[in-house]
């Protein structure tokens, strides 16, 4: 009995936390707040799914939430691999930037890297490729966490994830869709808090 309160519990915290990683997902777009709430969705999404994992005694769970994170630092790193020819120029806007994206910004930074606009398109299709990828990887831990909840929300927003982010080449609607992805999860978080079932074993 004490085993099955404690593995409830773990699901408890882990669902919260859940919550409140997706919460701070959405804070990203805050200029003044993206970088802190990134770090926070982060850790709260990797900890929630250790616990929830724990809880329901899943190792593939929090095996592929990690993985969605190898993936991701792995896209983010064979990019800037990628631009390291254009760090350059990047660096020469970077002095003169203000902070504020402006159309005359973009068109300065659209001419410096009009030289190295080969290094551009592979950093892009290897970040795409990675974070694609990585998302797969989330939306398995979507469809675990699902199967033994028996909330199938879960499955729902991990497949919205995975279609939006193969769909980001196509800006608006990808982003869109993962951003109703995110909606769906954060839903189903709260249901697993307060109608939390009993992990089986």
């Amino acid at each position: 009995m004490e085993v099955r309160l404690e593995r409830n519990l773990d699901v408890k915290v882990g669902a919260s936390l859940g919550f409140w990683a997706v919460i701070f997902q959405f804070l990203t777009v805050l200029p003044f707040a993206s970088y802190i709430a990134g770090i926070l969705s982060w850790v709260f999404l990797f900890v929630a799914h250790k616990k929830i994992s724990k809880g329901y005694q899943d190792k593939a769970i929090f095996r592929n939430t990690a993985l969605y994170f190898v993936f991701y630092l792995l896209g983010i790193a064979l990019s800037l691999l990628a631009l390291k020819p254009a760090m350059g120029a990047l660096e020469e806007f970077l002095t003169h930037y203000s902070g504020k994206m402006t159309s005359s910004d973009f068109d300065a930074l659209i001419m410096l890297l009009m030289p190295y606009s080969r290094h551009v398109i592979v950093a892009v299709v290897l970040f795409y490729i990675s974070f694609v990828a990585g998302v797969y990887f989330l939306a398995r831990a979507y469809h675990a966490i699902s199967y033994h909840s028996g909330l199938g929300s879960f499955a729902t927003g991990g497949n919205l994830l995975f279609y939006g982010a193969m769909g980001t080449l196509v800006l608006g609607l990808g982003f869109l869709m993962m951003l109703v992805g995110w909606v769906v999860t954060a839903v189903a978080y709260r249901k697993l808090l307060v109608f939390q079932q009993t992990p089986e074993g």
